[in-house]
């Protein structure tokens, strides 16, 4: 067992982490550096609160891990500095919030 999330109930806690996983690789695409940064703070903040017992307390830290995930996909747009010093954003369907994006 993974001694991060022992004191945690362990399948909300690992589900939890493994989609916070998917939705930083799907927006840190291309850059290792940045999804390795970002790994490294959910797992040091998960370790920070393995030791918390009052499952009300566990629940309201769930809630705003799947918090930070959603704000991640829909408001971090990835960009990338072109040769003419201009950036190139790589914007996906979940930025648009109701308005057409042209691919």
């Amino acid at each position: 067992m993974n001694p991060l999330i022992t004191h945690l109930p362990y399948k909300k806690t690992l589900g939890m982490y493994r989609r916070m996983l998917k939705s930083m690789m799907l927006v840190f695409k291309g850059d290792p550096e940045m999804f390795h940064r970002c790994r490294l703070q959910i797992r040091s903040s998960i370790a920070s609160q393995a030791d918390e017992r009052d499952i009300a307390k566990v629940n309201e830290y769930l809630f705003q891990y799947e918090e930070t995930r959603r704000i991640l996909l829909q408001n971090v747009v990835q960009g990338m500095e072109q040769p003419d010093g201009q950036y190139r954003w790589k914007v996906r369907k979940e930025h648009a919030m109701g308005a057409s994006i042209k691919e």
